[in-house]
């Protein structure tokens, strides 16, 4: 309360020394209390008063601040008597721990007899009771995380509200600290940089807002590492995103920067491409407020050999490498003297290439240039002196042999050897080969056909080797074995005797031994030979023969014939050379004796046609032993012409025949005909022979038509019907223009003449002849045939009758109503009221809306006064509408061949459906079920006793 008090006062000199003079009837403010506090809304009470003696009217204030949000703003009292205050209330809400608050006071007053207007202004001084927080100083690590920020409240009003840090890092917290009092509260601090920091914080208090400042100091955390080397080496304890970056002023790193989430350790693989020597990398790596710094400087790299000592005259395979502190990327080049190398540049680290050296090469200097700088290394060089060893496949041949040869030259030496060439020489087989490197136990082969000569026990072969400056010949020899592949040919003779005249001798060339009888060819003489004198048989193979047929003309006093035959071949294998060779044989061969030649004749058949030309084959067979030549024949008979009647048939050798066609024309009335052949010819050497046969045939007369006529109808029915007729030829020649025609007194014919253009012999015609007979009875039918100059006629007689008449009768359902999804049953009696019989008798039943069980009946035959019942089940659908349903009924049958078909009607009446059961139906319908059945089967029995049921 003292405080309160002590407060009003001050308020009231503050005002004191702020208020300006009034006019002559001022109007001023004085706080009557303010009891307020920072951020929170309170009110103020204000009296305005008139201290003057004059009437004040309309006294309007105006009020201004930064310090607070006061409301009313702008407000009025009316008049103010002399002396008179009135309050007023004010809604503040201070910003400030001070508010300085304006007004500007205008009114109208009395001047004399007048009214005058003035304004007055002035401000006052509000003081506000508020918090005042002090942050403690707080100690971290660069790792940052959560951290306990504490604070004092040394002000007059409690603090709850937010602590927003501004500097170095940026959290709202939630804090709340009585008067006087401590209070903490926790921020997560990014990872920092060691060092002292100052905090900047701003204190939210309701609406208002404090700024105050404090101390943070980052300490350095070992389990932080940032480390550039070969790799990037970074280790962070705790979960944090790092960007790295890599950058140097003569070197290009790659990558040159990295983006990363880390926790623990790990490493990071990059490369740098430098552009001269020295350099220096540094590297930054950045996460919150914390930043790693680390560099390294790169002066040098060692390069090394594999090898220190190289061979004059091959291909070095060399490896160097290249060992920087730091991950380089580049490439050096490689400048030898002497020779070349092979690739001239290799990257980084390094790698193999082949220095090719020549053979005089005695030292070798290699310049390595990277990164604009040259390093020379020496070598040691050693002479060119290879080694190559020699051998032939296969060491030893056979004779007279094509032997493919194969020689090959073997690098002996340690190294490889390049641009060899290699030069064989053997027998007829030469060759050269380059090859452009031969490695370290590499063999080389040169391959080609030997052939080996006869008669030798030993063969040179010469090799030459030439290797730049190196050089190298040699001399083998290689062994000569005998050739068991020889030939060993035969001549044997496979006829053991000639005929007289001209024959074949078959002989037979064999080869039985193990080798090839090259170019084989017989040779052949005798003094009765007529071809061949020379055969060529080709290359005969081991376990082969081959026959030739020679040609003799013997005479006939002749007792034997010789004959000299020569085989010329070459003897060897097959593919190599071979040993010209001879094989002499001498023949004599036996002549058998002499049989002549003998004609025999024959003739086929034994009939002849009169007054017509029969040709009759006549056979000429030469049984005997010789040729029959210039044979001739001569034919004749009698009174019977014979064309052609002479024959020149040229020569016929032993066991052939020739056949001949003539033809003979006897009278047409003649019995018997005779025909004479006679035969004249010579052997070959010139003696006459002849034959004669006499044939006697009988005479048979010339071959003529005959036609005849058959009724194949039986029976004719009343009404359109058709007689049919069968016309056949059983002459032997075929009747042409057949004309038929048909008669009858009493039946009506619709067409009565018909032609038939021809009848080859055994061949059938049939005829029918449309007819409509009006009444049953017996009628006469002719029929007269005419062909040719030949007229017959042909008598029948034919029946008419009514036929079959089929009837139905007596349909009726069962029962005779029937309600839809009622099951019922329709039969009828099918009657034939004709006089014959009806074959395949078929019934069928068709219904819109009725389903029958079974809906076709067939009966084989139905006999003339035949009456027959027939009985269809069948169904009322439970959808049927009430009416009458028409039933179509269709009854075919087959007459004398002829199909006939009639339709008859019945129906079915369905009644309206009605609900029915065992009591509402009453004695007499369970009766009526009863009686149907009953009924049914006493109209069956009631029907002749050759009547059948069909169901």
């Amino acid at each position: 309360m003292k405080r309160a008090l002590a407060i009003l006062v001050t308020l009231a000199l503050v005002w004191a020394a702020e208020q300006k003079p009034l006019p002559p009837s001022p109007v001023y403010l004085v706080p009557e209390r303010a009891n307020l506090t920072l951020g929170h809304l309170g009110s103020v009470r204000l009296k305005v008063c008139n201290p003057s003696v004059t009437l004040i009217s309309y006294a309007t204030f105006q009020l201004a601040t930064e310090d607070a949000a006061v409301t009313p703003s702008t407000f009025s009292v009316g008049d103010l008597r002399p002396r008179q205050c009135k309050e007023v209330i004010l809604n503040v809400l201070p910003l400030k721990e001070v508010i300085r608050l304006s007004f500007v006071a205008s009114a109208a007053y009395a001047l004399g007899n007048s009214k005058a207007l003035g304004a007055t202004s002035g401000s006052l001084t509000l003081f506000v009771r508020s918090p005042q927080l002090v942050m403690e100083p707080v100690e971290v690590s660069e790792v940052g995380g959560n951290v306990t920020l504490k604070f004092r409240n040394v002000g007059e009003a409690p603090f709850k509200g937010n602590i927003v840090i501004t500097k170095p890092f940026f959290a709202t917290l939630p804090l709340e600290v009585p008067p006087g009092g401590e209070g903490a509260a926790k921020a997560e601090v990014p990872p920092t940089s060691p060092g002292k920091y100052e905090v900047e914080y701003k204190a939210r208090y309701g609406k208002a807002e404090l700024e105050g400042k404090g101390l943070m100091i980052v300490n350095p955390d070992p389990r932080v590492t940032f480390k550039l080397g070969k790799v990037i080496e970074v280790c962070f304890p705790r979960k944090q995103q790092f960007v790295i970056r890599l950058f140097s002023r003569n070197a290009a790193p790659e990558p040159d920067s990295f983006k990363l989430e880390l926790k623990g350790c790990t490493t990071l693989n990059y490369t740098v491409t430098p552009s001269s020597l020295p350099f220096t990398l540094s590297a930054v790596a950045k996460a919150g407020n914390l930043v790693l710094n680390d560099s390294v400087a790169m002066s040098y790299c060692d390069v090394s050999f594999n090898a220190t000592e190289l061979w004059a005259g091959v291909d070095n395979a060399v490896e160097v490498k290249v060992n920087c502190p730091l991950p380089v990327k580049g490439a050096v080049t490689l400048e030898p003297s002497p020779g070349a190398v092979d690739p001239p540049t290799l990257p980084l680290p390094g790698g193999a290439f082949v220095w090719s050296l020549p053979t005089s090469a005695k030292e070798a200097i290699l310049k390595v240039k990277m990164f604009g700088k040259t390093f020379a290394y020496n070598f040691n060089v050693k002479p060119f002196n290879p080694e190559f060893t020699v051998t032939f496949e296969p060491r030893s041949v056979v004779e007279g042999s094509v032997v493919r040869e194969r020689m090959c030259v073997e690098n002996a030496w340690n190294k490889a050897v390049k641009d060899v060439i290699v030069k064989v020489e053997v027998s007829n087989w030469s060759s050269v080969a380059t090859f452009d490197e031969v490695a370290p136990s590499q063999r080389v082969c040169l391959e080609g056909l030997v052939a080996v000569p006869w008669e030798v026990e030993s063969l040179k072969a010469k090799v030459k080797i030439v290797a730049g400056s190196y050089s190298l010949e040699r001399e083998e020899e290689l062994e000569v074995k005998p050739n068991p592949e020889v030939a060993v040919p035969a001549i044997e003779l496979e006829t053991k005797s000639l005929g007289v005249g001209k024959d074949v001798v078959t002989i037979r060339v064999k080869n039985v031994g193990r080798g090839y009888a090259k170019g084989a060819g017989l040779s052949l003489s005798s003094p009765y030979l007529l071809y061949p004198s020379y055969v060529y048989l080709g290359d005969m193979p081991p376990d082969s023969s081959k026959v030739i047929n020679a040609t003799f003309f013997v005479p006939k006093d002749a007792k034997s014939v010789k004959l000299n035959a020569a085989l010329s071949y070459c003897s060897g294998p097959l593919g190599g050379t071979c040993l010209p060779s001879q094989l002499k044989k001498e023949f004599e061969v036996p002549v058998r004796n002499y049989v002549p030649p003998n004609l025999v004749i024959a003739v086929k058949g034994e009939k002849l046609r009169g007054g017509k030309s029969n040709a009759v084959y006549v056979e000429l067979a030469n049984s005997g032993g010789d040729e029959a030549r210039s044979v001739t024949l001569s034919a004749s008979s009698g009174d019977s012409d014979v064309t052609p009647s002479y024959f020149m048939l040229g020569d016929i050798p032993p066991g052939k025949k020739v056949t001949l066609k003539l033809f003979v024309t006897p009278p047409e009335r003649a019995e018997e005909a005779e025909l004479k052949l006679e035969a004249r010819y010579t052997d070959p050497w010139g003696s006459s022979y002849s034959a004669s046969f006499t044939k006697k045939f009988k005479v048979v007369p010339k071959p003529s038509p005959h036609v005849a006529v058959n009724m194949l109808t039986t029976i004719l029915k009343t009404g359109k019907s058709v007689l049919r007729f069968e016309v056949f030829n059983d002459g032997e020649v075929p009747a042409k223009g057949v004309e038929l025609y048909v008669y009858s007194s009493g039946l009506p014919l619709s067409k009565s003449s018909f032609f038939i253009k021809e009848l080859a012999p055994g061949q059938r015609a049939l005829v029918e002849v449309p007819c409509s007979p009006n009444y049953p009875g017996t009628y006469s039918i002719t029929v007269r045939v005419r062909y040719g100059n030949v007229s017959d006629t042909f008598n029948y007689k034919i029946s008419v009758a009514t036929g079959p008449v089929l009837k139905v009768h007596d349909a009726a359902t069962f029962p005779e109503e029937l309600s839809p999804g009622s099951s019922g049953i329709l039969g009828f009696s099918l009657a034939n009221v004709g006089d014959q019989s009806a074959a395949d008798v078929k019934i069928s039943v068709e219904a819109k809306g009725i389903r029958f069980t079974k809906k076709t009946l067939f009966l084989p035959r139905l006999s003339p006064g035949a009456d027959v019942p027939a009985v269809f089940p069948f169904e009322v659908p439970a959808e049927a509408e009430p009416g009458t349903v028409p039933v179509t009924l269709k009854v075919s049958y087959l007459f004398q061949g002829e199909k006939y078909e009639k339709v008859f009607s019945a129906s079915v009446i369905v009644k309206p459906r009605v609900k029915l059961s065992a009591e509402s139906l009453g004695p007499e319908a369970m009766a009526l079920a009863l009686v149907v059945p009953i009924i049914l089967l006493l109209l069956i029995k009631r029907r002749r006793s050759k009547t059948v049921v069909i169901e």
